[in-house]
C-alpha cells in the first residue's frame, strides 16, 4: 500500500468516529428525556418506587441536567429516601457553583429540599447552615421569608426569628375574607365550576356589603366634617377629598366585579331575572357589566398567603401557642380544601384534552400533597390540645388523598 494510503487509512477512522460522537449525542439525549418522560409516567400511575429508581438513574449520569436531579431530590423525600434526596441535590448544586448561590431562586428551592432531607436524617444543624447565607440577605422576598420561617420551625430552632419572618411574609398579602372569597369565586368561574362559584360569590357579596355600607357613610362624614372646616380651599383639603373620592371609587369597583360576576353565573345557572338584578347594580354604580366582568385581581397572592399561614400555624405549634396555631389552620384548610375543589373541577372540564389534563393531573397531585401536609399539621395541633376525635378525622382525611399521615409528607 503507497505511504499516502496507509496515513488515510487511520485519519478516515478517526473521522468516522467523531461523526458517529457527535451523531450519539443527541441521541443520547433524546433517550434520556424518553427516559425522564416514562418515569413520570409512571409516577403518575402511583409505581413511585419504580420510577424514582430509573429517574435517579438518568439524573446522576446528566448532573447538567438540574431540574431533573430536583425532581429526583422531590420524589426521594415523598419515598422518605433522604439519602437518595441529598446526594441529587448536592449534584445539582455543584452546577449552580458559577453562580451567585444567594441571589438563585434555584438554589433556594435546591438548599430547602436539602435542608428537608437533612432534617430527616436528624442533622438539624446542617439544614440550618445550608439555609444561614439566605437567612443573612438584607431584603429576601416573602416567599423565601416563608420558606427560611418553615425550615427553622421543622428544625426546632429559633422559633421567635421564624415567627418575625413568616409575619413579615404574610404581611404582603393583606387579603380580607371578602376578598378571599371573591378570588376564589373567579378561580371557580375561570374553571368552569359554576357551583363553586357561585357559592364563594355569594359569600364575598354578603362580606362586603355591609362594608360597603360603612364605607359609604364613613365617606359622607368624614367630607362633612372638611367642608365644615375653616381650610376647605386649600390644597391640602382637596388632596384629602381626591384621597377619599378615589377609595370610594375602588371600593365601588370592587362592589360591581363581584355583582358582574354572580349575573353571569346566575346566566349560566339559568336564573335570567336574578341576574339582571345583579347588573342592575352594576350599572347604578356606574360600570359595564360586560366590562367588568373580565377584570381579575392581578397576582395569586391567595395562593402564597395559605401556604404562609400554614408556615405560621407550624412555628405557633412549635412555641406551644395551640389555639392561635389551631386558628391559623383552620383558615388555611378552608382555603386550601377550596382551591383544590376549583383544580379538580377544571381537571374534569379538561379531560379530553390530555396533555393539558397530565399536566393539571400532576399540579392536583401536587395540591393534594399539600392537603395531606395541612391535615397532618392540623392533626398534630389537635392532639396537642387533647382533641383525639378530629386529629383522626385530619388523619383520614390524608388516606382518603391516598397518602400516610407522618413527616415524610413534608
Amino acid at each position: 500500500m503507497p505511504r499516502s494510503q496507509s496515513r488515510l487509512v487511520p485519519v478516515t477512522a478517526t473521522i468516522a468516529v467523531l461523526a458517529l460522537v457527535a451523531f450519539s449525542i443527541p441521541w443520547r439525549n433524546e433517550l434520556a428525556s424518553w427516559r425522564v418522560a416514562a418515569a413520570e409516567q409512571k409516577w403518575s400511575r402511583g409505581e413511585h418506587g419504580e420510577a424514582l429508581r430509573e429517574l435517579r438513574e438518568v439524573a446522576l449520569a446528566r448532573p447538567d441536567q438540574i431540574d431533573w436531579l430536583m425532581k429526583t431530590g422531590q420524589w426521594a423525600l415523598e419515598q422518605n429516601q433522604p439519602e437518595q434526596a441529598v446526594e441529587a441535590i448536592d449534584l445539582a448544586l455543584k452546577q449552580l457553583a458559577g453562580e451567585s448561590r444567594d441571589d438563585s431562586d434555584i438554589a433556594w428551592q435546591l438548599t430547602q429540599f436539602k435542608a428537608f432531607a437533612l432534617i430527616r436524617l436528624g442533622r438539624e444543624d446542617e439544614a440550618i447552615e445550608a439555609c444561614q447565607p439566605f437567612a443573612d440577605q438584607a431584603d429576601p422576598d416573602p416567599s423565601r421569608l416563608n420558606g427560611l420561617a418553615y425550615v427553622y420551625s421543622l428544625a426546632d430552632r429559633d422559633l421567635d426569628q421564624s415567627l418575625v419572618w413568616v409575619d413579615e411574609a404574610l404581611s404582603a398579602f393583606s387579603i380580607g375574607p371578602s376578598e378571599r372569597a371573591h378570588r376564589l369565586a373567579l378561580l371557580a368561574w375561570d374553571a368552569g365550576a359554576t357551583a363553586l362559584a357561585a357559592e364563594w360569590i355569594d359569600r364575598a357579596i354578603g362580606e362586603f356589603e355591609p362594608f360597603h355600607r360603612r364605607s359609604l357613610i364613613d365617606f359622607e362624614d368624614k367630607v362633612a366634617v372638611i367642608g365644615a372646616g375653616s381650610n376647605q380651599g386649600s390644597d391640602g383639603v382637596r388632596e384629602e377629598i381626591s384621597r377619599l373620592r378615589s377609595e370610594r371609587e375602588s371600593l365601588n369597583k370592587r362592589r360591581a366585579m363581584m355583582h358582574a360576576l354572580r349575573a353571569a353565573i346566575r346566566d349560566r345557572l339559568d336564573e335570567p331575572s336574578r341576574a339582571e338584578a345583579d347588573r342592575e347594580v352594576v350599572r347604578e354604580l356606574g360600570f359595564d357589566p360586560a366590562h367588568v366582568v373580565e377584570l381579575r385581581f392581578v397576582g395569586d397572592g391567595l395562593r402564597s398567603m395559605i401556604s404562609f399561614l400554614d408556615t405560621r400555624a407550624w412555628v405557633l405549634f412549635g412555641k406551644e401557642e395551640y389555639k392561635t396555631a389551631l386558628h391559623d389552620m383552620n383558615l388555611a384548610v378552608e382555603l386550601g380544601e377550596a382551591y383544590l375543589a376549583v383544580d379538580e373541577a377544571a381537571f374534569k372540564n379538561l379531560s379530553r384534552q390530555i396533555v393539558r389534563s397530565e399536566v393539571l393531573g400532576r399540579e392536583i397531585h401536587e395540591q393534594r400533597r399539600m392537603m395531606a401536609v395541612f391535615y397532618y399539621h392540623r392533626a398534630q395541633i389537635h392532639r396537642a390540645l387533647e382533641q383525639e376525635l378530629e386529629a383522626f378525622a385530619d388523619e383520614a382525611k390524608i388516606r382518603h388523598l391516598g397518602f400516610e399521615p407522618g413527616p415524610h409528607l413534608f
